[in-house]
């Protein structure tokens, strides 16, 4: 699978309201695989980095859990690189990298060619 680059990619996420009532904004990773044309699918696991514990009096607590999403993340393109080939059941076909092969093939008019 040497044509296949692997990425984790991150997101912000809304991951609930504070006691206060504002927003608490976390961080989740996700895994991308791009193809030598360009090509790219998204898995659709992602790995939120954080918990949201509540306690019996019912005041939330974000805990940070970045750390552990991203060795998750990593531990899946580990599992990935071992095999040899990839189900694309479990992934999303995403838009293809800007200026490849793949993007022009969604429209071959977006090639503009200049004249000298």
């Amino acid at each position: 699978m040497k044509s296949l680059e692997f990425k984790i990619i991150s997101s912000r996420y809304l991951a609930g309201k504070t006691n206060d009532g504002d927003d608490y904004v976390a961080e989740a990773y996700m895994v991308f695989i791009e193809g030598a044309d360009g090509s790219r699918w998204s898995h659709d696991k992602s790995f939120p980095g954080c918990r949201v514990v509540y306690s019996e009096a019912g005041e939330v607590q974000f805990d940070d859990t970045r750390k552990d999403a991203l060795h998750a993340a990593n531990q899946l393109i580990s599992e990935l690189r071992q095999q040899k080939q990839i189900d694309l059941n479990g992934w999303r076909k995403e838009t293809p990298r800007f200026g490849s092969e793949a993007y022009e093939r969604l429209n071959p008019t977006l090639r503009i060619r200049y004249k000298n």
